[in-house]
């Protein structure tokens, strides 16, 4: 992963009312975040008690080391996630199960072809350089920025016509071979959906397949949305970009 800032804190707060937040170190915060959510996603709900096993599966021993305690560290981040509405707490008795907030996130579905392997072809996917070609379909590309592991950051602003369109988000997980996992936001709208990438052999290349969830408020949206990512799958599936 990238160089870590140790001064930069991000601010944990947490659903109980009165009780005061933390502050832990920004680099922790963005990769216990982003295997927290991507731990949600994957099961599509998650028991309080997996928790602890479901990040350690997801943060190699050598970088946990440097984090300290998971248990609390999750522990923290899970709340701070349930303060943002990010994370929700399943009703019901029995153990505290997990799940993404809010309720109502429509799935769909896009996949393509591609001659490339499934490990170039997820590299292109968070490729800055690549990412200025791919994400064509969305403008023209003035800003494209992204910290290629899990928990960095990603931002694009592409021009249109006389205004700009912003996204931002996170990578939360980047398993390869095949499996790359995104939070992808409108930036301002505070509504992400939730993006997994698959690329497997197939027809001597690869597909790639995307598995979305789109955030409620753009479920009027969602054939525009599977269309967008339809455009731009074609554009990383390309074996280079257009000169």
């Amino acid at each position: 992963m990238g160089a870590r800032d140790t001064q930069d804190k991000a601010l944990c707060r947490t659903p109980t009312p009165g009780k005061q937040p933390v502050r832990i170190p920004r680099w922790k915060y963005d990769r216990v975040r982003a295997a927290v959510l991507d731990a949600i996603l994957a099961g599509g709900s998650l028991a309080f008690r997996d928790l602890r096993d479901a990040i350690a599966g997801r943060i190699p021993p050598a970088e946990a080391a440097h984090i300290g305690s998971l248990s609390w560290h999750a522990t923290t981040v899970k709340l701070d996630l349930e303060a943002r509405g990010l994370v929700r707490r399943l009703p019901g008795r029995g153990p505290q199960r997990l799940a993404l907030a809010p309720d109502g996130y429509r799935p769909f579905q896009v996949d393509v072809l591609s001659p490339l392997a499934p490990e170039p072809l997820l590299d292109r996917l968070l490729s800055a350089d690549a990412a200025r070609g791919w994400s064509a379909p969305l403008g023209v590309p003035e800003t494209i920025e992204i910290a290629p592991w899990p928990g960095g950051r990603l931002f694009m602003r592409h021009r249109r016509g006389e205004g700009a369109i912003e996204h931002d988000g996170m990578v939360l997980a980047d398993t390869p071979p095949g499996r790359v996992s995104l939070l992808w936001d409108v930036v301002g709208a505070a509504a992400p959906d939730y993006l997994v990438f698959t690329a497997s052999r197939d027809r001597g290349g690869a597909r790639l397949t995307l598995d979305g969830l789109l955030h409620p408020r753009w479920a009027a949206h969602l054939d525009g949305t599977r269309k967008t990512w339809r455009a731009l799958l074609d554009g990383v599936a390309a074996p280079r970009d257009p000169d």
